[in-house]
């Protein structure tokens, strides 16, 4: 039996104190997620480590080598995730050589080079069209610049249990039901304000 390859995506901690914490340990990223379950839909071994949720990768022995058994880790970060996500990159890197670490994400998209500089591959922009390459081995050097998604219909249903420890986080509502899952119904903005991060990312439709 042909063993399916070994994809492992992290979604780093915030800062220390930062009021943005309380917001991405409530609410995961959708990115992560919805790439895993599009990987998993297709047959690969794939799991999710947030650490807003379930702490420190460093400090679980266990959950750490899982991730340096992988073939791909994929690390999707922001600004505010950054420097944490470069810090466990380095990390893996060190202690996996085998493992091809790839970047994504907003702050991967607009500074690719620094992403690079800290792994194998950086995809910029929107990666449902390149996820699969990726975790192929298809594509496992450089900066990728991945076409955008024209149909978000066509993804499959997020599978939120890809995520270790989602259950706990659900279980700390009151009511199960009362969790607050959230969704993505576009992409994009048509406006283009300087200052925002959207339209460069996703476009302006």
């Amino acid at each position: 039996m042909i063993r399916s390859r070994k994809i492992r995506f992290i979604e780093p901690l915030g800062r220390a104190g930062r009021p943005f914490n309380a917001w991405i340990r409530r609410w995961p990223l959708l990115g992560p997620i919805t790439l895993a379950s599009i990987l998993h839909e297709r047959g690969y071994d794939v799991a999710i480590f947030n650490e807003n949720v379930s702490g420190s990768l460093l400090d679980s022995p266990e959950a750490y080598d899982d991730v340096c058994s992988a073939d791909v880790v994929a690390i999707s970060i922001m600004t505010p995730t950054a420097h944490r996500g470069y810090e466990l990159a380095d990390r893996i890197r060190r202690d996996a050589p085998h493992t091809t670490v790839t970047f994504g994400g907003v702050h991967a998209t607009m500074l690719p080079q620094e992403a690079l500089a800290h792994g194998q591959v950086v995809c910029c922009g929107e990666g449902e069209n390149v996820i699969e390459d990726i975790a192929s081995g298809a594509i496992n050097s450089g900066v990728v610049r991945a076409a955008p998604l024209q149909d978000l219909d066509a993804l499959p249903r997020l599978n939120y249990g890809l995520m270790r420890d989602f259950e706990q986080l659900v279980a700390e509502r009151r009511r199960r039901e009362l969790y607050e899952l959230p969704v993505m119904t576009s992409r994009g903005c048509p406006y283009g304000c300087r200052y925002c991060s959207v339209t460069r990312m996703f476009g302006r439709k």
